[in-house]
This record gives structure tokens, C-alpha cells and sequence, in this order.
């Protein structure tokens, strides 16, 4: 089973700049694959993993309408630029960051080669400081600070079925 580890976040990511931002909150957990996985591969396995599956499906009931495996193939292909409630803020080859449109919510997927053929695997959010607050302190708020140990178990558990997704497919 391949260890899943909160880790730094990677210094010209596009998670640096919340990283680096005063009263924004950034993380980043990492797992190792063999192989060579691409970032569609990976968002492929990310969204349709077993795990994300029932976030999907809570995410169906709340917004009333069915999440398509299709939107998943768009948004991985980069020929998508919305999911569910993710809308893309900046990609490129190796990277995707995803904010929630009109909240403080921002996911982020990193494929980076690092050896001949294994991969490393990077998931991490930030959260924006709430801009509508009365405190003039830069601050992302209690509620995320409340839930900010069960956010970071979901995340490796998330990272986890991905990659047990992704050895499955690869036979590996």
C-alpha cells in the first residue's frame, strides 16, 4: 500500500501563492505510483474513485442534477472547465487548480515525474480568508478551522483510492 503523507507544497506551484499569502490556509498530501501517470489520468481516477463517488453523489442530491462520468472526461482532458461545483482557475501540463465558485475554496491535483518511472501525486486545498467579515484580520474563519482535522484525514483518504484506482487500472 503506498503511503499517503501531508507534505510542503512544492515552491512554484500554483499552491504556493495561497502557501505564502497572510491568513490563507494551504496543504498538500503526496503518494508515490510507479509508472508515468499523466494529469488526466490522474483527475480521471481522482473523481471516479470509490471514495469520490459518494461525494458525488451527496454533490448530485445538493445540487439537484446527476454529476456525468462525462463532465469528469471534459474537466480531466482539459476541454472542460467546470465540475460540479469546481470551476478551473489555472492549468497546465502537470498541474490543475479548481476554486468553488463565489467561496473560499480552492483544490489543487500536481503530477510530478520523479524518477524513471514513478510519479508523484500531489492533492491539496487552500481557503481564502473570508473577505466579508467585519474583523479587519485576515482569518479563512472558525468553521474551516473546526473541520481543519477532519479535512486533512478526508484528503488522504481521497489521495488514497485514487492511487488504489489508479494500481488497479495499471496493474501494478
Amino acid at each position: 500500500m503506498t503511503e499517503v503523507k501531508e507534505t510542503t507544497i512544492p515552491l512554484n506551484s500554483f499552491m504556493n501563492f495561497y502557501h505564502e499569502s497572510p491568513g490563507h490556509h494551504a496543504d498538500a498530501f503526496v503518494g508515490q505510483i510507479d509508472g508515468i501517470i499523466t494529469l488526466e489520468d490522474y483527475i480521471l481516477a481522482f473523481f471516479d474513485s470509490p471514495i469520490f463517488r459518494i461525494e458525488r453523489a451527496i454533490l448530485s442530491l445538493f445540487l439537484l442534477k446527476r454529476i456525468k462520468q462525462s463532465e469528469i472526461k471534459e474537466l480531466a482532458s482539459g476541454h472542460g472547465q467546470q465540475f460540479a461545483l469546481w470551476k478551473t482557475k489555472k492549468r497546465n501540463e502537470e498541474e490543475l487548480l479548481l476554486e468553488v465558485e463565489d467561496s473560499q475554496i480552492r483544490t489543487w491535483f500536481h503530477t510530478k515525474q520523479e524518477q524513471a518511472n514513478k510519479t508523484n501525486l500531489y492533492f491539496g486545498s487552500a481557503i481564502v480568508p473570508n473577505t466579508t467579515s467585519k474583523n479587519t484580520k485576515e482569518d479563512i474563519g472558525f468553521t474551516f478551522r473546526f473541520f481543519m482535522g477532519f479535512h486533512k484525514l478526508y484528503s488522504r483518504i481521497l489521495l488514497q483510492s485514487a492511487l488504489k484506482k489508479l494500481k488497479r487500472k495499471n496493474n501494478v
